[in-house]
């Protein structure tokens, strides 16, 4: 089956900014669960990125695609720290900015060296590509290994989706290794990247509910747990 690049583009910005909307709404009715707003400001740095991408053509400036490439994977740093942040409430927004800045900081680095050696954009896309497996994978991990402590059920589902997304990025970083050494054309390079952008959306947007899920269990046993130690200790005597 053939996919529309431009049509799936179009998707993805839909989806990713109606789930940040959703996302942000939650955050409102559930201040205490603090992952959800760095989660939101994830959603739009990377719909942010897929709009400049929709804007690529076959001259487009160096700038322009690495600006995209940095949303990109800041969007995708900020969705690492806003699991880590819902995991330790002791994270303060000011950690999530720095330690996803520095991440953008090593990324910017690395292209700018990419650029210099002549890689050219398909060096430039397998490092965006490593960046955003990396990350979801420490996203996945970190969704997963504190479910041992909390008990939230709902982890599975935004674990298994991060997962998800690191699977199909390596898929992505195999085939880019391909076509730069020559092994498989450009146009299957292409529908491979499309087949990416898709199941990406796909799951990102899974991931959203996943968190959504994960604030809502989470408030719900911390009002369960206030009304068992209310009962407990007896209502106060008039």
């Amino acid at each position: 089956m053939s996919l529309d690049p431009v049509v799936i583009n179009l998707v993805s910005i839909v989806v990713l900014a109606a789930s940040a909307a959703v996302s942000l709404l939650t955050w409102y009715y559930h201040r205490d669960a603090p992952g959800l707003r760095p989660w939101t400001f994830a959603l739009v740095l990377t719909t942010l990125a897929l709009v400049l991408y929709g804007q690529r053509a076959e001259y487009t400036p160096g700038w322009l695609i690495f600006t995209a490439d940095l949303l990109f994977v800041g969007g995708f740093a900020m969705m690492w720290m806003s699991l880590r942040r819902f995991n330790d409430r002791r994270i303060g927004p000011d950690r999530v900015v720095i330690e996803a800045a520095v991440v953008c900081a090593v990324f910017t680095v690395l292209s700018f060296a990419s650029w210099q050696l002549g890689g050219g954009r398909l060096m430039q896309s397998g490092l965006r590509t490593i960046f955003i497996c990396l990350l979801s994978g420490a996203a996945a991990w970190e969704t997963w290994r504190f479910g041992r402590t909390d008990r939230l059920y709902s982890r599975i589902v935004a674990a298994g989706a991060l997962a998800g997304i690191a699977v199909v990025r390596v898929a992505r970083t195999v085939a880019v290794v391909l076509q730069f050494a020559g092994v498989v054309d450009s146009a299957v390079g292409r529908t491979i990247q499309n087949y990416t952008v898709y199941i990406t959306t796909a799951c990102m947007l899974i991931v959203t509910f996943g968190l959504i899920l994960m604030a809502t269990e989470r408030a719900e046993r911390e009002r369960a747990a206030l009304f068992d130690r209310w009962q407990s200790e007896g209502p106060p005597l008039r």
